[in-house]
């Protein structure tokens, strides 16, 4: 009788303490700064909208796609005519005299694509990285479960984070 007062006893604690430990959907997941890297290198503001800044990513493609395009028209003529058998027609030809000053602005535009698209990368990093210890901070004074194996035992442990 007093074995399954007290196994009762342990459920019923066990029951409380599970309910305050984050399990499953609870656990916020840290983000990964590498794919966050990656994902802006492809294209960038990518990596802002993942780590859940969507105003500054939407902000960032809008300037790497100007620059990019401004790059293109300096040096390109772009015909866009429509057509009655296939919609419409999209030919780019590049401009057969490019004057000097033109030259200059589209290698202007390039190199400051070039280095606006490594900044955003390097600032999908650093805000992951922000995030994470965000996180981490938020997550102080709570209780976790904790499942460990060397080998040959296996460890159930409930944590409390101070």
């Amino acid at each position: 009788m007093k074995t399954v007062r007290n196994l009762i006893i342990f459920a019923c604690i066990f029951v409380v303490v599970l309910g305050q430990i984050p399990l499953g959907s609870d656990i916020i997941k840290r983000q990964d700064p590498f794919l966050a890297g990656v994902l802006s290198w492809y294209m960038a503001g990518l990596g802002q909208i993942y780590a859940g800044d969507y105003f500054k990513g939407t902000v960032f493609w809008i300037v790497d796609t100007t620059l990019w395009i401004s790059a293109i028209l300096t040096v390109a003529d772009i015909n866009f005519s429509s057509n009655s058998d296939i919609g419409f027609q999209l030919n780019i030809k590049p401009k057969e005299n490019i004057t000097k000053k033109q030259e200059t602005i589209a290698i202007s535009l390039a190199t400051g694509f070039v280095l606006f698209r490594v900044y955003t990368i390097i600032d999908a990093i650093r805000s992951v990285r922000r995030n994470n210890l965000e996180l981490i901070r938020s997550q102080k004074n709570m209780t976790f479960l904790d499942f460990e194996n060397d080998g040959e035992n296996n460890y159930l442990g409930i944590h409390y984070r101070i």
